[in-house]
């Protein structure tokens, strides 16, 4: 094992909260209302599903392969040329994800607040800053995220509690009003990001004690669904069926928000709070690219990749630059198939190959 360090399950937790929910507060709700309506705060409840499967998945494979991640179970199961190929693209995977969070942070960044500044100076500092803490390992990740993630989540319900008395309940009514169907189209995109569990078969072989990867990880999952229903239900109550013509509802929220007459706009801790989110997602990310491409090389040493993928995700977030409209176009049509086929489909896929293979013996 070319990574020697260890974490805790509230280690786990501090990670893999922050890497579900950063990017999915600001722009899931209004992908969940343009489908679900006034029904669409129930619809991380049935995404649960996606969260639950990608787990216990990941779980399962790491149970049969308890020292390897991903990368190097891939090759144990499938053999070498073929567990090779899907381990690369895995790998491009991985990448891209991290790309297009990228690209994601920097739309929004320039979009909403630094408005003349050139984005690759936006997102090239931010990978940087991303790309050291992934070098630094596993250990480093977990400790950073445990500073970051009560400082967001305080941040988070800040908001959500100062919006309170401009809510309007009666925006829930007629609940399922087309039944159920509307609020299950609607949690697809929700789903996709709950699938990103799966990367926590990055982080399982390097448990302490590796019976608290379960624990933590479902409990993680139940935070995330709350929170997000939480953020949800703040929009539909606060902007009823209008969310979904918002980018970032969030942000639409947080500029409501006054106490007291002057104690307003507050927009500036949604950015605290996405950056702060987003950085430990993109280190987390990074991370399992930089460990992952270093596995597949078959490298002594992973910290030597940190730099060059940082380089290649700063450059693939800035190919073609999209404009936001369209950006936002893919996340709700092709991006929840290409997640939830990546980290469900095929992961149950390669389980099923190990759960022969191994009955074969």
């Amino acid at each position: 094992m070319m990574e020697q360090g260890k974490i805790g399950g509230v280690q786990l937790c501090m990670v893999m909260y922050p890497t579900i929910i950063a990017t999915a507060i600001l722009s899931l709700p209004s992908m969940a209302a343009e489908y679900a309506g006034r029904d669409m705060w129930i619809t991380p409840i049935w995404a649960f599903i996606a969260g639950a499967a990608s787990l216990l998945i990941a779980i399962q494979l790491n149970k049969m392969y308890p020292k390897a991640t991903v990368i190097e179970y891939c090759e144990s199961i499938l053999g070498k040329v073929m567990g090779k190929a899907l381990g690369f693209l895995y790998l491009f995977f991985y990448i891209h994800v991290s790309s297009l969070i990228l690209k994601e942070y920097g739309n929004f960044i320039i979009g909403n607040f630094f408005i003349k500044t050139p984005m690759i100076v936006i997102v090239a500092s931010f990978a940087l800053l991303c790309a050291y803490t992934a070098r630094g390992g596993i250990e480093v990740v977990a400790r950073t995220a445990s500073l970051v993630t009560p400082f967001a989540f305080i941040l988070l319900m800040s908001v959500l509690i100062l919006v309170t008395p401009e809510l309007t309940p009666t925006n829930m009514l007629p609940m399922f009003e087309h039944g159920l169907m509307p609020s299950i189209r609607g949690s697809l995109s929700i789903h996709s990001w709950y699938s990103e569990f799966f990367i926590i078969a990055f982080l399982l072989p390097y448990m302490h004690n590796r019976d608290e990867g379960m624990k933590a990880g479902f409990f993680t999952l139940l935070a995330v669904m709350i929170t997000l229903i939480l953020v949800n239900l703040g929009a539909l109550l606060l902007m009823g069926e209008e969310t979904a013509h918002y980018i970032y509802p969030l942000i639409g929220v947080a500029r409501t928000i006054s106490v007291a007459g002057f104690f307003q706009h507050l927009e500036s801790l949604i950015m605290v709070l996405w950056v702060a989110g987003t950085f430990v997602k993109l280190s987390m990310f990074l991370y399992a690219c930089t460990l992952g491409a270093s596995q597949w090389c078959g490298l002594p040493r992973y910290r030597i990749m940190a730099l060059p993928v940082g380089l290649l995700v700063v450059i693939l977030s800035q190919w073609g630059q999209p404009r936001l409209q369209e950006l936002d176009h893919f996340f709700n049509t092709a991006v929840p198939y290409y997640l939830l086929t990546m980290q469900v489909v095929v992961p149950f896929l390669l389980l099923l190959a190990a759960l022969m293979r191994r009955a074969a013996k």
